[in-house]
């Protein structure tokens, strides 16, 4: 390993762990990630009561997103910086809405790889499990269709943070600066993005698994999504 990447590593090392201390840290953390929690909630269970109440739940949503888009800029600006207050709602609702029209997009073009997958199949005839090319074509779309999503969300996040720091949509179609910006630091995204998604997964499954604590569940996945908001920003930080 050369001198470079081993600087990458111990930077990467020094990213994670500061963000799991920094948050806990401070007094009243919890009654943030409660609210956050709670709004998380209500978007969730509003829209499975009666889909009516989509309106509702978008306009949650973007207060969910909104909080977690102003925990990335003020991490990008300070990195030791507390949790930020829930206030402001007007613009943690337009700044949250903003960012989920721009993963709608991301979402719309995989649902048409999706569909271009199952239409060529249709046409080959390949999808039919009699045909000899059957196996070919599952595992090939299988693994494209992996990778295209896993690329997608790990580019995703990263963009984000980009999203958060200049609060503008332009900077959601900004694909170029932030391929630049991955350039330079790869390890240091990677491990941002590998320990923030594998943080949402342990926060969904061990409170369920438990049964006793399945009811902190939702503080649980805002939590993680706290956690890994400011590891990407501080990757974004370090990649200036």
């Amino acid at each position: 390993m050369s001198e470079a990447e081993s600087a990458q590593v111990v930077t990467a090392s020094d990213v994670l762990s500061l963000s799991f201390k920094s948050i806990t840290s401070e007094p009243g953390w919890m009654v943030k990630v409660m609210i956050g929690s709670l709004i998380s909630y209500l978007a969730a269970t509003t829209f499975v009561v009666n889909q009516l109440f989509l309106p509702l739940c978008v306009a949650l949503l973007g207060l969910s997103y909104g909080y977690l888009l102003r925990v990335m800029r003020q991490c990008i600006v300070d990195p030791s910086a507390k949790l930020p207050e829930w206030n402001n709602w007007v613009d943690l609702l337009i700044s949250g809405i903003s960012w989920a029209a721009i993963g709608m997009g991301f979402t719309f073009v995989g649902l048409g790889m999706v569909a271009s997958v199952l239409i060529i199949g249709a046409e080959t005839g390949s999808c039919n499990i009699s045909d000899p090319r059957f196996s070919q074509w599952a595992l090939a779309s299988f693994i494209g269709l992996f990778a295209l999503f896993t690329c997608g969300h790990f580019f995703g996040a990263v963009l984000m943070a980009n999203f958060a720091e200049e609060e503008s949509m332009a900077a959601g179609f900004a694909w170029l600066k932030v391929l630049k910006r991955i350039a330079k630091k790869p390890f240091l995204f990677l491990a941002a993005w590998l320990c923030a998604f594998a943080l949402s997964i342990l926060a969904t499954i061990l409170p369920i698994a438990s049964m006793v604590f399945a009811v902190m569940t939702p503080f649980a996945i805002f939590f993680a999504q706290i956690i890994g908001a400011r590891l990407m920003a501080r990757a974004w930080s370090a990649s200036a």
